[in-house]
């Protein structure tokens, strides 16, 4: 939990989604498919382009795929979604693109606080987190900012993203010396990276970051994406280093973000999170984009949340058998060897 977030604040604002997470966690394959609730958390998309081209993301080749086109959200638009939601309690403003290429987040971002949703969060690569778009950042008021950086040193950093990792982290120190605005950073575990990821505490700390998320690879149809997946990475070697970012975390005052398992039981993403892409397409969920099950913008969003193959896809995944998408990209939410 983000600091200064409560449990109490979620209660109170998603009330529903919160009964649905109980709900599913007790009765498990027995719970209903169907979602009285809306989602406690979404994800917007707010552009699709992107000024870098990272390993570890498909974004050119699934727009290739589904023969999309590089576009922003434009507000108007943004504002469309946003007041079809209700009991919002997180607001993810990313995707596949660099959010701050987009000349409107900053009134997105302020517009959504000022509807007050308690969790609204910017994720970046960090490269545009400088001059004027510092301060416009800080008076837009995110709950949160986070940056994305795979690796501790320079050499791995270019060949996973291919940036300037002193620039990056000079703009977040210059960031977190003019903010009160929590800065967090978040690596993908991969191939390039796991020689040196007990680094990365000291890298939040040295740069004023609160906390440290560590994702693990989701293995995309991408050419790229397998040059750098982990091979024969099993459940004891993740909790190891689970327990030495802990420890190192803790020594240093960051909070750690980090799923338990290396793979989990019970994949809750389409029970209380959406993802909608540049489009108001309403996907499974934000690692499959290309999976969309209608558009929020033109239909009541309740009505595509709980549409037949929204559900059919729950029911998958509470009976374990779980969608081919998911099994092909080896999906660290779900156990299929469990």
């Amino acid at each position: 939990m983000i600091e200064g977030l409560r449990l109490s604040e979620a209660l109170r604002t998603s009330p529903w989604a919160m009964l649905k997470l109980l709900e599913i966690k007790a009765l498990r394959r027995f719970a209903s498919v169907h979602c009285y609730n809306y989602p406690w958390a979404v994800q917007i998309e707010v552009t699709n382009n992107c000024n870098l081209m990272c390993k570890t993301c498909p974004r050119l080749d699934e727009l290739k795929r589904k023969g999309g086109s590089i576009r922003d959200m434009d507000f108007d638009t943004y504002k469309t979604i946003l007041g079809r939601l209700t009991g919002l309690f997180w607001l993810f403003l990313c995707g596949r693109g660099e959010p701050l290429l987009n000349k409107d987040i900053y009134r997105m971002v302020a517009y959504a606080a000022d509807r007050g949703i308690p969790g609204v969060i910017v994720s970046t690569n960090g490269t545009l987190l400088r001059g004027e778009n510092v301060q416009r950042l800080i008076e837009a008021r995110p709950r949160a900012v986070g940056v994305s950086i795979d690796s501790p040193d320079q050499e791995t950093l270019r060949r996973i993203r291919n940036v300037d990792l002193e620039k990056v982290l000079e703009n977040i120190k210059n960031f977190t010396s003019r903010s009160e605005i929590p800065v967090g950073i978040t690596a993908v575990l991969n191939r390039e990276n796991l020689h040196n990821i007990f680094d990365m505490p000291s890298l939040c700390h040295g740069v004023g970051a609160k906390y440290l998320r560590i994702l693990s690879m989701v293995e995309y149809d991408s050419d790229s994406v397998r040059s750098i997946r982990l091979e024969d990475f099993d459940s004891r070697r993740y909790a190891l280093l689970r327990k030495e970012l802990r420890t190192r975390c803790r020594m240093l005052g960051v909070d750690l973000i980090m799923q338990k398992r290396l793979r989990d039981d019970l994949c809750l993403t389409p029970f209380n999170f959406a993802n909608i892409d540049v489009e108001g397409n309403l996907t499974v969920c934000c690692t499959l984009p290309e999976v969309t099950v209608g558009n929020v913008l033109k239909e009541d969003f309740l009505s595509v949340w709980n549409n037949k193959r929204m559900m059919q896809w729950r029911k998958m995944l509470l009976t374990g058998n779980y969608p081919k998408p998911c099994r092909d990209i080896r999906c660290f939410r779900i156990s299929p060897m469990g």
